[in-house]
């Protein structure tokens, strides 16, 4: 695909979006549960998704101060992949052809992207262990996950230990071998090449997971 149709492609996903996100006023209230004095601060009433945790750090010499507490997010759920605890899952669709190489991206909205319509590319699969638990009909191409196909990779990714408490994904690149096999492809999918990619790249539109899944298995 041109670096102009997926930019066209990517503005009309923007425009569709129906994401919407602001700083709410007073207290935080709903599914959540907060209560200062406790180790979890922040949590799901039903123990989903992720928490707020208090952690205590002794560094002994190693770093700027010798202690300090800090909050970190621990997701709250876990699955079990080749007999490890993964928190989520990160996968990349790739079809290689003697022509080129294209892969399987999606315009995905999340609130805190700072972006039109809260929109950004993101990579085929994107899902927490909880989310693959409430909601894994509703995630597309979970189903066609072969971490075994031929030359299919994977590694486990260990997230940011300065705002994670003890917390991984694992990354994937699943080829697929002829993109005919993929059916019911929607609209906020697209097969696209990595120059393609890389214009949006530039632009500050690619999120970190499939950063992190070209960087590390293309």
């Amino acid at each position: 695909m041109k670096a102009e149709s997926i930019l066209d492609w990517f503005e009309e996903q923007q425009k569709e979006s129906g994401i919407d996100a602001k700083k709410a006023e007073g207290p935080l209230v709903g599914q959540w549960e907060v209560d200062p004095n406790s180790q979890t601060p922040i949590e799901r009433r039903d123990g989903k998704f992720f928490k707020i945790v208090n952690i205590e750090t002794e560094a002994r010499g190693v770093r700027e101060v010798e202690t300090w507490e800090q909050p970190m997010i621990q997701p709250a759920e876990t699955v079990k992949i080749y007999n490890k605890d993964i928190n989520g899952v990160v996968a990349l669709f790739r079809n290689r052809t003697i022509e080129r190489v294209r892969y399987l991206v999606q315009a995905k909205a999340e609130p805190g992207n700072d972006t039109s319509g809260r929109v950004i590319l993101a990579p085929t699969i994107q899902a927490s262990a909880s989310n693959m638990s409430l909601h894994s009909n509703k995630i597309p191409f979970l189903r066609e996950l072969n971490l075994e196909a031929e030359h299919s990779r994977y590694i486990i990714q260990p997230k940011d230990g300065g705002r994670f408490f003890e917390t991984n994904n694992l990354l994937a690149m699943q080829e697929i071998e002829r993109i005919k096999d993929i059916k019911d492809i929607p609209t906020s999918f697209i097969w696209a090449t990595r120059a393609a990619i890389r214009e949006l790249q530039q632009e500050g539109l690619v999120n970190e997971h499939l950063n992190e899944v070209l960087g590390a298995l293309s």
